[in-house]
């Protein structure tokens, strides 16, 4: 007797938790039993199947490893490289020349690894974690965070603040540099690698050595390992490129040459995983089951493009140029994982197939055509098979009790303030405010709080004519003072003045 339980989830987030209740609600293994087996045919459910497991389940093993590509690392690395993009649009690379753009800029200053960095860096200032410090410690904090050439121990709060109030687009590595007191984090991320796959590994090298400090008291195994893998990694780089310089090649490796081999290095590799072989809880992906059995089986993301993967052809050989000379094809590819799917349903008691309804998350495509084969096909040709449908309900979080009303009392000084703004008069858009909300006219015109405002990288049609506005009247203006008249003659004269003109308002305002 096989009892199958197709199992509709939400939403792909959803998927881990629903193993692991259900490896919770499975009893002890019976003697002669054969454990039960977690299936991944999305590999980027390893860490969240991971951490869904509880804590009292040790006698686990995982039999596959983990991809590169999802580390923070890597995330990191290709921020670094988006960001010494911008000195290919220079016609010299130089230095001087290059400046980077603010928004590469705050991605990687507020990076994971950057933020360990700096947690580290005030952890030895002020001897207390952030978040353990009250408003008044806060203010005390950012008081002693001066140091004797005025710039801010906290350096990178400190630029990111800049970056936000002077509203800069683009930031040289000189200015980056004086922002942050010449400190050794920003001349390993921000100085120019100048289109040199040479600057590239100097930085990497210098960029291990400060994570390692990060790393050093951070009992988080998988980063450390990633953090050795990149270092191997950059090794074999060295060489290559050490190799290349010796034999005099004409063609030397460009930065973009240089990222896709690291890219492809990250791809490749993958972090093994130690365990326990004989544990009664198997973690692998589709491939790893091959010639194994289970009691209890639980297959993740049964869905179409996961189970099977797309059909990809990556080869340079045409299609049916593989087919008229019986070379693997994806539909070889598809032949294989669908063996090893029914294989593993041979011996199996309890098979669990999680899949995600039609929407618009992650993953949610329509339902695997195995399942369908089960359904239609299978069944009718094993009447031991019982099909049992289940549908994983996202019960929405019940809402907060009803809160009292919000009161502001009139104080006297309260009441100062509004006198001082009628003085100055009212305008329609407070009157209406007052009218829609008295609530947000009390915080946008009493207390005057503002709304963030939004990083404008060009000029938007109304400053740009302001800007004209302002221009025509500095025209008329000194027309006036030298008793011209505005005639098609004086307008000639002073076309060619107009870009200096609006170029010197645009700076001055």
């Amino acid at each position: 007797e096989k009892d199958f339980y197709f199992v509709a989830v939400p939403n792909a987030t959803m998927q881990p938790k629903i193993a692991s209740q259900i490896l919770r609600k499975k009893n002890a293994p019976e003697e002669g039993s054969i454990g039960a087996a977690v299936i991944l045919p999305d590999e980027n459910l390893l860490l969240p199947v991971l951490h869904a497991l509880d804590d009292d389940l040790e006698d686990f093993n995982i039999t596959m490893g983990l991809s590169l590509r999802n580390a923070t690392l890597y995330t990191l690395l290709n921020l670094l490289f988006d960001l010494q993009q911008t000195t290919a649009l220079e016609e010299k690379f130089k230095p001087k020349n290059v400046k980077f753009n603010h928004r590469t800029l705050v991605k990687i200053l507020t990076h994971p690894f950057i933020r360990q960095y700096e947690m580290l860096f005030l952890e030895e200032k002020r001897k207390k974690p952030a978040e353990q410090l009250t408003l008044f410690d806060a203010k005390a904090v950012v008081e002693e965070e001066k140091n004797e050439g005025d710039i801010p121990k906290n350096f990178i709060r400190h630029t990111l603040d800049r970056i936000a109030e002077s509203q800069s687009v683009f930031l040289s590595p000189k200015e980056l540099f004086e922002l942050s007191g010449n400190h050794k984090l920003f001349r390993v991320l921000f100085t120019p690698w100048l289109q040199q796959p040479r600057n590239a590994v100097r930085c990497f090298y210098e960029l291990i050595d400060l994570l390692r400090e990060v790393y050093k008291n951070y009992k988080n195994a998988i980063e450390t390992e990633y953090l050795y893998l990149f270092f191997t990694f950059v090794q074999r780089l060295e060489n290559i490129l050490q190799q290349r310089e010796n034999q005099d090649a004409t063609e030397q490796i460009t930065m973009r040459s240089f990222r896709l081999f690291l890219n492809e290095l990250f791809r490749q590799t993958r972090i093994p995983f130690g365990g326990e072989p004989a544990g009664s809880v198997q973690i692998m992906g589709m491939l790893e089951t091959r010639t194994l059995d289970f009691d209890t089986v639980i297959i993740l993301s049964c869905n179409e493009g996961t189970l099977p993967q797309p059909k990809k052809h990556n080869s340079i050989i045409p299609f049916d140029a593989l087919q008229q000379f019986g070379l693997p094809t994806y539909q070889a590819q598809e032949a294989t994982v669908s063996y090893h799917f029914y294989r593993l349903l041979q011996r199996a008691k309890k098979v669990y197939f999680l899949y995600l309804l039609p929407s618009e998350t992650y993953g949610a495509d329509e339902k695997s055509r195995f399942l369908h084969q089960i359904e239609n096909e299978l069944v009718k040709l094993n009447p031991h098979i019982h099909i049992h449908y289940q549908q994983v309900i996202n019960k929405p979080s019940p809402l907060p009790a009803e809160l009292p009303p919000m009161e502001i009392p009139k104080t006297e000084a309260l009441l100062e303030q509004i006198r001082k703004n009628l003085q100055y008069g009212i305008s329609p858009s407070q009157i209406n405010t007052f009218v829609s909300c008295t609530m947000q006219y009390y915080f946008s015109y009493l207390v005057r709080v503002r709304e963030e405002e939004d990083f404008e990288e060009t000029i938007d049609h109304q400053k740009f004519g302001t800007m004209v506005h302002k221009t025509l009247e500095e025209i008329a203006a000194e027309l006036s003072a030298n008793k011209q008249a505005i005639t098609a003659e004086a307008l000639q004269a002073v076309i060619p003045t107009l870009a200096k003109r609006l170029r010197t308002i645009f700076e001055r305002d």
